[in-house]
């Protein structure tokens, strides 16, 4: 390349084959050049044009009563036919009676497995998804299986199915499978993160449990 001392370079950006590099060119002034700093800052400015801006997850945790939850949907994990008599499911149960018999009949109509998903919708626009994160158990004296993480990162990707096929604009989940499920919590949440963290709607995981208090969901 000839002496460019005393001329002015002009750093062009090529992008080829994924990769960004930079065409210098030598012009007639003399008032000017260009270093080696000035051409790293370029092709930084450049490629953050080029580049799609990261996702913001939507995920907060936060403390509350989830029945008080505004979100568009309550999530819960449960097991297959389960009797819905403890926990969250209890209190789910109390309040939409409709949605155990629901359920029962959905379970045998279509066969279902651990680590499969069903949203009840009921009156006033109500809407429950089922995960089934718990292992069916066919004694009677003994009706709660455990849960695995295995049913609960597929019941995951069955929820993410959901949230696109209905358009759910919000959702609220407890500790999933942390309770009857006997799982522990902090092998749980990374499961969470991983599979809701692309979902571009809030989801407000309720971590601590307090009874009648509302939580503060933000974006709702």
């Amino acid at each position: 390349m000839k002496n460019v001392s005393n001329q002015e370079m002009i750093c062009t950006p090529i992008l080829a084959h994924g990769f960004c590099r930079f065409k210098i060119v030598a012009t007639e002034s003399k008032e000017r050049s260009l270093g080696v700093a000035w051409v790293l800052k370029l092709t930084k400015q450049y490629l953050n044009r080029i580049q799609p801006p990261k996702e913001v997850s939507m995920i907060y945790k936060v403390e509350g009563d989830i029945l008080l939850s505004k979100a568009q949907a309550i999530v819960q994990g449960i097991g297959l036919n389960d009797p819905m008599d403890k926990g969250l499911a209890l209190e789910l149960h109390n309040q939409y009676p409709a949605m155990h018999k629901d359920f029962h009949r959905w379970c045998h109509q279509h066969n279902t497995k651990p680590g499969e998903a069903w949203m009840w919708g009921g009156p006033n626009n109500d809407r429950i998804v089922n995960l089934i994160t718990q292992e069916g158990v066919d004694s009677h004296d003994h009706r709660h299986g455990k849960a695995t993480l295995s049913n609960v990162r597929h019941a995951l990707s069955a929820l993410v199915k959901i949230i696109a096929k209905e358009k759910l604009t919000s959702i609220a989940l407890p500790r999933l499978a942390t309770g009857i499920g006997d799982l522990e919590w902090d092998d749980v949440w990374p499961l969470i993160e991983r599979s809701l963290g692309d979902v571009a709607i809030p989801v407000y995981v309720y971590a601590v449990y307090h009874p009648g208090l509302a939580a503060v969901e933000p974006g709702v």
